[in-house]
């Protein structure tokens, strides 16, 4: 029923003490590994020494962005590093914040019209001791709906495994119409979770490809949030959900597909 192929860890940071939340349980998975770091932050460079210490001993890139850019243009960055890596000989791939575990690397089997793997999301909500638990011991986590929540399915680029070439090639497409999202960003005084931007654009281009594209939903808790430190946002203007907002952001990119200026679309 599962795979243990090479999968692709793609980690975007800001405040790099937070890795010492996500990089150790990675260190204590069997499956091969690729983790990517970005790191988002031009005032701290982060080494691979840094990593080491964590107990990562597996294949590694660190990229040390020379500006404050947010989240969004941190995981286009590293998806041009992956297209320039030849995909790593990997065939999935996932993003996470530096404050994020994965609890598994296992791919479920997956027909080639399967774009995506859903998976459910464990929240630590309240409790320091329950981050700690779960770090220690993230296969053990007791969901209680009160400090530990779970969302079902987990909805976001972040937290979801994604076919790699088509994460690449959406990556390469959304180049395209940066000039529009940093517009359409400055005349925000909020702007919606980047995060379901990412995963609206990767929606669309799938099944544009594809008209038979679908995400398969696997029902497991194998990710885990935590909203410890949310009252203020680790880097970028604050995030709000104004579905107006996110049909902008949304058309900019169905425009672009709608043009045909880069290919053709994929039979059925």
């Amino acid at each position: 029923m599962f795979r243990k192929k090479k999968i692709i860890v793609a980690i975007t940071t800001f405040h790099t003490e937070f890795l010492q939340v996500s990089v150790p349980r990675l260190a204590c998975i069997k499956s091969p590994i690729h983790i990517i770091i970005h790191n988002d932050n031009p005032d701290k460079k982060l080494s691979r020494r840094a990593i080491r210490k964590l107990g990562w001993r597996g294949s590694l890139t660190v990229i040390n962005n020379k500006t404050n850019q947010g989240a969004f243009w941190a995981r286009l960055n590293i998806l041009h590093k992956i297209k320039k890596m030849r995909f790593l000989n990997a065939e999935w791939m996932i993003f996470l914040d530096d404050d994020q575990l994965l609890i598994s690397a296992d791919i479920p089997s997956a027909s080639g019209h399967h774009y995506a793997i859903m998976q459910n999301k464990a929240v630590v909500k309240n409790r320091l001791l329950d981050l700690l638990r779960v770090s220690l011991q993230p296969e053990t986590i007791e969901v209680d709906g009160i400090n530990v929540v779970k969302e079902s399915p987990n909805i976001g680029i972040v937290g979801t495994f994604l076919r790699v070439p088509l994460a690449v090639s959406l990556g390469a497409l959304v180049e395209k119409i940066v000039p529009q999202v940093k517009d359409i960003d400055k005349s925000l005084g909020a702007r919606p979770p980047q995060d379901i931007v990412m995963w609206l654009y990767f929606q669309i281009y799938a099944k544009w490809k594809d008209d038979g594209a679908t995400a398969l939903f696997f029902d497991r808790v194998n990710f885990v949030t935590q909203t410890l430190d949310c009252k203020s946002p680790k880097y970028g203007p604050n995030e709000e959900s104004y579905q107006d907002t996110m049909n902008r952001y949304c058309n900019v990119f169905i425009d672009l597909l709608n043009s045909n200026s880069y290919g053709t679309k994929k039979t059925k």
